[in-house]
């Protein structure tokens, strides 16, 4: 399977798992400038995404998706570039550096 071909054919995230304690996949798309639709059962939702650059649903409710679905369609190309560059500066405030500091103000405990 060639992922990057469909992932340059895509404009949205979704995530609608069930159960995801974090979700790296997430913050990739979030750096990569992508407006996000992400189930509550996301982890990573919390870090990555709010109201500007994506929607959250109920994790098992189809029709919750769906209406994600419908809303971010609905949204001009300008509101999701926008989105996207949201994503984009969600993604990048989590990096190696603060990881490190992260583990080692855990470690120093």
């Amino acid at each position: 399977m060639n992922l990057e071909k469909y992932i340059s054919e895509s404009g949205v995230y979704i995530l609608p798992s069930k159960f995801e304690p974090w979700g790296v996949s997430v913050q990739e798309f979030a750096i990569s400038g992508f407006p996000l639709l992400l189930s509550d059962a996301v982890g990573a939702a919390d870090r990555f995404m709010d109201d500007k650059n994506g929607l959250k649903f109920k994790a098992v409710d189809e029709s919750e998706i769906i209406r994600a679905m419908k809303t971010t369609a609905k949204k001009s190309d300008q509101e999701l570039i926008e989105m996207g560059k949201a994503s984009h500066e969600k993604g990048i405030s989590l990096n190696q550096k603060i990881w490190c500091e992260t583990i080692l103000s855990v470690i120093n405990k």
